[in-house]
């Protein structure tokens, strides 16, 4: 190893611009400056015994093909099948010795991933730079200029290569004896718990490896015998599950004797980690504690319930029975509860039944099993769950019951209604501000089950909760517009209970709805409601808006006139629901009847459009008609044509629509498109109809185009200003 440790870091600042960009000129540069790193002093053994004409420097395996990587001299990389047994960047669990049919290419042109490369050199260098410290060989002052410079180093590299020598420097630090080391320990632990940070996962691990090592077998500063104990603590009071479970994959890791050694300290910890949130702690935490009852290595957890459907319901029934057990294994009860065979999560719920029912194990341990049974889609399970979290004797903080609860929201569909009442239920008992937010959640909630039972819920409340009444009325008003039938009808029947001003008048507006199951459940909450004269209005006004509702369909005078006669009424008196009931009703007609009184009635219900977009300066505009006829399953584009007809010689707006509509729409919507657009041929058009056919000329690019603008102008129109 031929560089200092300012040139070490300048050589890993190039081998990450490699690894990070890969380009040429970085690659060049690599191979140009390799030579000048790098002793090529290492012999290469072969498997026939032989060593390799030419020594090289070890770069260790490729692990994800087992080809063993050598650096030559003249920036050369040596692939070959195999592995290495020796040198400074040997890979654990190599085999020995590299193939006698190995390859060698120029190092920019080797078959091997630049990422790959780079990664095996970065370990490589850190590898020898560490082994040229002889860190084991020193003590006293030397030892400490030593590990001074590393950790200097390993502050200034990037994650990748600080993991690396604190890899190398936890070996060091095992190797040598611990007289030695244990004047530094401080300051070398305060450098392994600066790594816990970095956002390079295995650096991070490197460091939780370094550390647990150190409190398992030292060596410990002197006075401090209990600073294996501190060094564990630390680690799981970092609020960060993966760092718990690295250091609980690193506790797994010790050999029996260093377990059983720190076992007062570890179990403790383990036993909390049990009830962690992250199931990957869980399931470690789990395997430590096997190990600590003397029943394997880690991973043993995976084994302990069957392979078969039925050893794994025998097994887990079994766990009921031995509760001790039951806690040490609850983390495979809880991935059981989401086995795909109803079976074997009828077991774990038999198995889970102690802890569910707070007889044994921490309470946050039943809030685990809450929480798996409340998010699982099994009925059962399901139900379960529910119950536990509504136990009178064993409730569970307002918090996490609620949480659960919202879990149950997204389970089997017809259990969604009971859900939401227990959640509408426990939201009433909260101040209100937190209430409103609760119940809002509730009614935006994708399922309308879940939104009927809270406007039922809310209902129920009466009229005494006048602020939650007050700050959900916007939440109302939505609910009056659900998609849904059965969301309106019980949006009207709570406003009615909650006592909403002017709820009455509001209601009424609402039975001008095209669905009739809205319109009778409307006219039944006003009747419990117990005002004549406001029931009395919406009974007439159903009666019209269902006459004009079936009344397209008539073919006797009478009823045309009656339909007729409706239909006026409705408009007269107007309300938020007019336009989208006049909408619906021109949707059912077909938009190229050839009946007289279907003919008559669809100019009717245009001129009632038109006449509402004129009368209120405030309400919908004609164009915004026209493009909810063409939303929604059935899009409407003879009727959206034809009404935007009827203003494009006036508007702008509708011209430019019915342009899109027939150059950029569905063929059938351009075909309604130009049938309409053919108005502008006869009759006076506006000064900015005008303009915007100019603009549409100078726009288009398409001859056919220009020429049926051209003869709409009446002349090449002008050039448009700007």
């Amino acid at each position: 190893m031929r560089l200092t440790a300012k040139g070490l870091h300048a050589a890993l600042a190039l081998i990450d611009r490699v690894d990070k960009v890969g380009g040429v000129r970085d690659m060049v540069a690599l191979a140009v400056q390799v030579d000048g790193w790098v002793d090529h002093a290492h012999a290469i053994p072969l498997r026939s015994g032989e060593v390799h004409a030419e020594p090289g420097f070890p770069l260790g395996v490729h692990a994800a093909t087992g080809q063993a990587l050598w650096l030559l001299d003249g920036a050369r990389l040596l692939v070959a099948p195999g592995g290495l047994d020796t040198g400074a960047g040997a890979t654990a669990g190599a085999t020995a010795g590299t193939d006698v049919d190995a390859t060698i290419y120029d190092l920019a042109d080797a078959p091997i991933p630049r990422e790959v490369i780079a990664d095996q050199l970065r370990r490589g260098l850190l590898a020898a730079y560490v082994a040229n410290l002889d860190l084991t060989d020193k003590s006293g002052p030397a030892l400490q200029v030593a590990v001074g410079e590393l950790l200097a180093l390993a502050g200034d590299v990037e994650a990748r290569s600080r993991g690396v020598l604190i890899e190398r420097l936890s070996e060091a630090i095992a190797a040598g004896p611990a007289d030695h080391w244990a004047p530094l320990v401080l300051r070398i632990r305060t450098g392994f718990e600066r790594a816990l940070s970095d956002r390079h996962p295995p650096t991070v691990e490197a460091a939780v490896r370094a550390l647990v090592r150190m409190a398992a077998v030292g060596p410990f500063p002197p006075g401090e015998p209990r600073a294996g104990a501190r060094i564990l603590t630390t680690l799981f009071n970092f609020p960060k599950s993966e760092l718990h479970a690295a250091t609980l994959a690193a506790i797994g890791d010790l050999d029996d004797a260093a377990l059983q050694a720190m076992a007062p300290t570890v179990r403790p910890l383990a036993d909390a980690a049990l009830g962690s949130q992250d199931p990957e702690v869980r399931r470690l935490a789990s395997d430590v504690e096997l190990r600590l009852r003397g029943e394997g290595r880690p991973g043993v957890g995976e084994g302990m319930l069957g392979r078969s459907i039925e050893e794994k319901a025998r097994q887990l029934r079994a766990l009921g029975v031995d509760t001790e057990r039951l806690i040490v294994l609850l983390p495979r009860v809880l991935e059981a509860l989401r086995d795909p065979e109803e079976s074997v999560r009828r077991a774990a719920l038999e198995a889970a039944d102690p802890v569910l029912s707070g007889r044994v194990g921490e309470p946050l341990l039943r809030r685990r099993v809450i929480e798996v049974l409340v998010e699982s889609g099994d009925p059962h399970l399901l139900a379960a769950g529910i119950a536990a979290i509504d136990h009178p004797e064993r409730p569970l903080a307002e918090e996490v019951a609620l949480e659960a609860l919202r879990s149950a929201l997204d389970g089997p569909v017809h259990m969604r209604a009971g859900v939401a009442e227990r959640l509408a239920a426990r939201y009433a008992l909260l101040p209100v501000d937190r209430a409103v937010d609760g119940f809002e959640s509730l009614l935006r909630h994708r399922d309308v089950t879940v939104r009927e039972a809270t406007l039922h819920a809310l209902a129920a409340l009466g009229a005494g909760q006048v602020r939650l009444r007050d700050l959900l009325t916007h939440a109302f008003m939505e609910q009056l517009r659900d998609p849904q039938p059965q969301a309106r009808v019980a949006a009207g029947r709570a406003m009615l209970a909650m006592g909403f001003p002017n709820a009455p008048s509001i209601v009424v507006q609402s039975v001008v709805d095209a669905d009739a199951r809205v319109r009778e459940g409307l006219v039944e909450a006003l009747r419990s409601y117990g005002d004549p004269a406001r029931l009395q209005e919406a009974e007439r006004l159903a009666r019209d808006v269902d006459v004009v509702c079936r009344g397209t369909a008539a073919v006797e005078g009478d009823e045309r006139l009656r339909w007729t006669a409706a239909l006026g009424d409705i408009v007269e008196r107007r309300g938020p629901r007019t336009v989208a009931l006049l909408l619906a009703v021109l949707g059912t007609i077909p938009p190229e009847a050839v009946d007289p009184f279907l003919q008559f009635a669809v100019a009717e219900i245009d001129r009632h459009l038109i006449q509402l977009a004129s009368a209120d300066a405030g309400g919908e505009s004609v164009l915004a008609m026209c493009r909810r006829l063409l939303e929604g399953p059935t899009p409407q584009p003879v009727h959206a044509a034809r009404l935007a007809g009827e203003r494009v010689t006036e508007d702008p707006q509708a011209f430019d629509f019915l342009w899109t509509m027939g150059t950029a729409g569905l063929p059938g919507h351009a075909a309604a498109a130009r049938k309409a657009l053919a108005r502008l041929t006869q009759g006076t058009k506006a000064p900015a109809v005008m303009r915007a056919i100019a603009t549409a000329y100078w726009a288009s690019g398409d001859t056919a185009q220009r020429d049926v603008l051209r003869g709409w102008y009446g002349a090449v129109p002008p050039l448009p200003r700007g």
